[in-house]
């Protein structure tokens, strides 16, 4: 009996020792952290606001275990390609990549590291296969469009501004749709590159009331463009996030950038200590916002009413926002 209390205790000391070396061996060793890589296509507020919401809430409640490198493809898809060529070489305990053609090229070139996914749109179905989660932030159009239809009081004609991406094409059309359904005169112009945007925002036709633009990256890298068209024609630019809405749009219509990140960063703390990915389901963000730019709305006190209204019966938040150029 005695012995086997004395290899109990020596077991039990051995443990106590081998803990110790190693909590002495972590402190010793403060460099060891958690690499974290982002990717962004292109850098605009938006994308940056939910790059700052995923690094705030991973560092508070992983605080000096993690490491961060943002990658800034810069509107190049071979740049962005050659990016997670390397990170597929390189060691990484995540690997989070923003947007959904961001996401979507993560996914074909990255096959043996956790890839957390920020404001991309895909179905649980698409996980078959991959160390994939994420979160979504996605707007069904038919609540968008009812948006526009309760904003758009008169007869004028909705511009839809949008890039050469094919799921930016898909949700144009399918808006185009949704309007004309609603009988909303609408136009559509495409874009190829951030050059076009100057050319065709010249030339809007005359009865324009509102130039719409999705969370298009391409676009929403030149929105401070359309503001000044905008302004000097006094057409109302309806954006997807509140990003644009710093940057001088009017209106925008969606869910918060950096409650993206935030909703981001919980999961990622999840994944990082050692909850299995595939358990993880995607996260739906569903709390809708209206969008305000303060100075428009000073200028244009006559829509506080409809704004108020539009709020209360559907029960989106009205959300002010000052522009970046008025602080």
């Amino acid at each position: 009996m005695k012995t086997i209390v004395k290899i109990s205790l020596l077991m039990m000391t051995l443990g106590l020792t081998i803990y110790g070396l190693k909590v002495k061996f972590l402190d010793a060793h403060p460099s060891e952290t958690l690499a974290v890589h982002l990717v962004i296509p292109i850098e605009h507020q938006a994308l940056n606001d939910i790059v700052a919401g995923f690094e705030e809430t991973l560092s508070a409640q992983l605080p000096g275990k993690v490491s961060y490198k943002v990658h800034n493809a810069q509107g190049d898809a071979n740049l962005q390609r050659s990016i997670f060529q390397q990170l597929a070489q390189e060691k990484a305990a995540l690997v989070v990549p923003v947007t959904t053609t961001t996401t979507q090229l993560a996914l074909k070139l990255i096959k043996d590291k956790p890839i957390l996914s920020l404001a991309a749109m895909y179905r649980e179905a698409d996980r078959t296969g991959h160390q994939i989660t994420g979160v979504l932030d996605e707007i069904e159009p038919t609540q968008f469009v009812s948006f526009l239809k309760a904003i758009h009081t008169d007869s004028s004609r909705v511009v839809v501004i949008y890039s050469a991406d094919d799921r930016r094409v898909k949700e144009a059309t399918e808006l185009e749709g949704l309007l004309k359904a609603q009988q909303i005169p609408v136009k559509r112009l495409m874009i190829q590159t951030l050059n076009d945007l100057y050319t065709i925002s010249h030339s809007l036709p005359q009865d324009t009331g509102s130039v719409v633009m999705f969370k298009d990256n391409l676009v929403a890298s030149g929105v401070t463009v359309l503001k000044k068209v905008c302004d000097d024609k006094k057409i109302l630019l309806i954006t997807s996030d509140e990003g644009t809405i710093k940057k001088g749009a009017s209106l925008g219509f969606g869910v918060t950038e950096k409650d993206i990140g935030i909703e981001g960063g919980k999961l990622a703390v999840k994944i990082l200590t050692g909850t299995p990915i595939q358990t993880i389901p995607i996260q739906h963000l569903s709390d809708l916002k209206i969008f305000v730019n303060v100075q428009f709305l000073e200028k244009n006190e006559t829509l506080k009413p409809l704004l108020e209204k539009i709020s209360t019966q559907h029960h989106y938040r009205l959300v002010l926002i000052q522009t970046e150029t008025s602080k």
